[in-house]
C-alpha cells in the first residue's frame, strides 16, 4: 500500500513536471511571437515615417524654396527627419544586444539609422542654402566599429561637444562597417582614407582629432559668436 502510494506521488510530479515545462515552453514561444510582432510593428512604423518624409521631400520640388512657403515645407520635413533619425535610433539600442532579434533584424536597423543620419544631413545643408536657420555646426564622422583603434576615443570627443553646444551641434555618425552604398558615396566625395575621420564643412580632417583643436574647428563655424567658445 505504502509503495503504490509512492508510486502515485512520483507520477504525479512527473506529470507536475512535464506540465510546468510545457506551459513553460509555450509561454516561451508566446512571448517570442508577440516581441516579433512589436518589431514587426516598429519597422511597419518607422517604413511609414520614411514614406510620408519622402513624399515631403518630393513636394518640395514644386515649391519655391527662397519663398516663406518653401522653408515652411522645409522646416516641417527637417522636424519629420529629426524625429525619424531619434526613432531609428532608439530601435537600433533597443535590439542590437536583444536576444530576439536576429542579425539580419539589427542589420536592418543599423542601416536604418545610418542611411536617416544622412538624409538629415542632405536636408540640413539644402535647408541652410534657402532658409533662416538656428546657428548651428555639422560634422560627419566616418568611423569602424571592427578597424579602429581611436574611433571610440574620438567619439567621446564628439560626444562631449555635443553636450556642451546642444542642439547647435549636430553630429552624424557614419558605420562604415555596414557597407551602405551611400556612406560609399560619401567616403568617396571626401576622399576618407582611414578612420577615424570627420567632415567639418567641407574640411576633412583625418586622424584622431583632439579635444581643443576639435573645438576650434567648431567654433569659428558658427556664424555669431558662442558662450561656450569664449570659455
Amino acid at each position: 500500500m505504502a509503495r503504490e502510494i509512492l508510486k502515485r506521488r512520483y507520477l504525479f510530479v512527473l506529470i507536475a513536471t512535464v506540465i510546468v515545462f510545457s506551459l513553460g515552453v509555450t509561454l516561451g514561444i508566446l512571448v517570442n511571437e508577440t516581441k516579433s510582432r512589436i518589431m514587426e510593428k516598429e519597422i511597419a512604423t518607422q517604413n511609414m515615417d520614411d514614406l510620408s518624409l519622402q513624399l515631403q521631400l518630393t513636394y518640395l520640388n514644386f515649391l519655391d524654396l527662397n519663398s516663406s512657403e518653401g522653408c515652411k515645407v522645409m522646416n516641417a520635413a527637417l522636424e519629420q527627419s529629426w524625429k525619424n533619425l531619434a526613432t531609428s535610433y532608439g530601435n537600433l539600442i533597443k535590439y542590437k544586444d536583444s536576444f530576439e532579434a536576429t542579425d539580419e533584424d539589427i542589420r536592418y536597423f543599423e542601416r536604418n539609422d545610418l542611411l536617416n543620419n544622412i538624409r538629415y544631413w542632405l536636408l540640413l545643408k539644402e535647408a541652410k542654402t534657402y532658409c533662416e536657420l538656428q546657428d548651428s555646426v555639422a560634422v560627419l564622422f566616418f568611423f569602424s566599429e571592427t578597424n579602429c583603434d581611436e574611433c571610440d576615443s574620438q567619439s567621446q570627443l564628439l560626444e562631449h561637444y555635443k553636450r556642451v553646444f546642444n542642439e547647435r551641434f549636430l553630429l552624424f555618425h557614419i558605420n562604415m562597417d555596414i557597407g551602405e552604398p551611400m556612406a560609399q558615396i560619401l567616403l568617396n566625395q571626401y576622399d576618407i582614407n582611414s578612420y577615424p575621420s570627420i567632415v567639418i564643412g567641407v574640411d576633412k580632417f583625418s586622424g584622431l582629432t583632439g579635444k581643443d583643436a576639435l573645438k576650434e574647428e567648431i567654433c569659428k563655424r558658427f556664424k555669431y559668436k558662442q558662450p561656450e567658445c569664449e570659455k
